[in-house]
């Protein structure tokens, strides 16, 4: 590894540098690909990457920067992007140089055209794939498209996007987090032939899709599709006509289960427990790092900031007819729900009354008696002297409702009706 002793005052101070740097090197790698795409020179151009930072470490640690993957990332980013791009205008040049050079031959060699055929079917499939993107970022809501516009194209920082929308910056690289996620999922899911034509996933690695015949407990229109995240190890289920119904990332839950009835009952179990669970004390391991999350019952009025993008990313005409289609409007707002966040990995979370109503044992064995039902809207009551919810499903095949009372400041049940 290169040695600089200027620096740094001490080994202790750079040693977190040296192992991270060795860690990311692959990382960095790829990030050269996608910023040049010239892999034959992305080796060179991270090693010079790390060169620069590691002559620039000081002032990393100038401005009291911690060397977490997140923050080295960040910061070997920007330097690759610098790099990558002086790389580019000279690559530029000299191809240029070369072309002017060999203009005034007499004789073309039939090799130099085959090449010129090359880089016009490059030149096209630039294109094509220019515009295959352009499609995938016109599928995403208003809000996620524009943020991820404006760091990808426009280099936008996290700092400057947080100033420009007055959010923290945790929060815009929450939001950026989801919306890249989103994008992800369109293109491997509804865009998921193109882009493995494109080489952007691979079909193995793709997300696998399996329609089932399950009937969407919220809107009770559509039958639910499982996938299947290979990378994750993760199966969801999700209804084309409204929204996610269940996705846990932990394999050992269904091990042995193959029906997706099954696999689906052990998910909403398990998301019952844990919900509910933390809804009572308060707390309960992160999802993602397993350290204590702290959660809390939020009120439509006081949802936290970073979820605001949920109130204008609901579709115009969902929006002015939300009661056409009350279970799809309320799976994209709840007046009250659980807030989960983990101050340890900043893993952000949001569960809503219908999801929540839909995770208990009341709600589960009442699909299993009716499997074709819908959620409806909910209501506001008094119920022994205190304000309170009522989150109803209702029967589509007989004359059968489930009502689940919740008292409002806690979200406690308070009775259950028609189980």
């Amino acid at each position: 590894m290169l040695q600089d002793k200027g620096t740094a005052s001490s080994y202790a101070a750079i040693e977190p540098a040296v192992t991270m740097f060795e860690h990311e090197r692959a990382w960095l790698v790829g990030l050269c690909v996608k910023l040049t795409g010239h892999a034959e020179a992305a080796e060179d151009l991270a090693q010079e990457t790390l060169i620069e930072a590691w002559r620039n470490l000081a002032k990393f640690y100038a401005h009291g920067e911690e060397f977490g993957t997140a923050n080295c990332r960040r910061w070997l980013a920007a330097i690759a992007r610098n790099v990558c791009k002086r790389w580019m205008r000279r690559y530029y040049r000299e191809s240029e140089h070369l072309v002017h050079e060999e203009q005034g031959a007499d004789d073309v060699a039939l090799e130099e055209l085959a090449t010129d055929e090359d880089e016009i079917e490059i030149e096209l499939e630039h294109r094509d794939l220019a515009r295959f993107l352009e499609r995938a970022m016109a599928l995403l809501p208003e809000a996620k498209r524009s943020l991820l516009i404006e760091f990808y194209t426009y280099r936008t920082s996290h700092r400057e996007l947080a100033e420009r929308l007055g959010l923290s910056v945790q929060t815009v690289e929450q939001r950026l987090h989801r919306s890249k996620q989103a994008l992800r999922r369109i293109i491997t899911t509804q865009l998921c032939e193109e882009a493995t034509a494109f080489g952007l996933c691979k079909p193995e690695c793709s997300l696998q899709q399996q329609e089932t015949r399950i009937w969407c407990p919220l809107c009770g229109r559509g039958q639910l599709t499982r996938y299947y995240d290979p990378e994750e190890q993760r199966i969801g289920f999700t209804c084309p006509q409204c929204w996610q119904i269940a996705s846990v990332e932990q394999p050992e839950l269904w091990d042995g289960l193959r029906s997706s009835k099954s696999i689906l009952g052990r998910q909403l179990a398990y998301l019952g427990t844990y919900y509910w669970s933390a809804i009572e004390s308060g707390q309960g391991p992160c999802l993602r790092c397993g350290q204590l999350t702290q959660a809390r019952v939020y009120r439509l009025p006081d949802l936290p900031v970073e979820y605001e993008d949920l109130l204008r990313n609901i579709p115009a005409e969902l929006r002015s007819h939300p009661q056409d289609r009350p279970a799809e409007y309320l799976s994209y707002i709840s007046q009250s729900g659980v807030y989960i966040f983990c101050p340890h990995c900043q893993y952000r979370e949001l569960n809503g009354l219908p999801h929540l109503t839909l995770d208990t044992p009341e709600a589960c064995q009442f699909w299993r008696k009716h499997p074709r039902m819908h959620l409806l809207p909910l209501r506001e009551i008094e119920h022994a002297g205190q304000p309170a919810f009522v989150s109803s499903f209702q029967s589509l095949s007989a004359n059968a409702q489930l009502d689940i009372i919740y008292q409002q400041s806690t979200l406690k049940i308070l009775a259950v009706k028609g189980a």
